[in-house]
């Protein structure tokens, strides 16, 4: 049996054993993370501080894209 939690984003349930559900993972990928891309294709070394600051996105989820392997930025 799968373990059930709730998506970190939406509160969904979900038992895919991840922390968000299908539609926040969708989500997150074209809002959120394309916005950091950019950011870093413009500004190639910049730290988790100076992209929270310029992007607007959250620093746990600066965090998490980078403990996933989707980012590779001096922390």
């Amino acid at each position: 049996m799968s373990k059930q939690n709730n998506c970190f984003m939406c509160g969904r349930i979900i038992t895919n054993g991840n922390d968000l559900c299908r539609a926040c993972v969708k989500k997150d990928t074209t809002e959120e993370f394309k916005i950091i891309r950019e950011f870093l294709y413009s500004n190639p070394g910049a730290n988790i501080n100076k992209i929270v600051e310029k992007t607007g996105v959250e620093p746990s989820k600066v965090l998490q894209y980078i403990r996933d392997g989707r980012l590779d930025i001096l922390v």
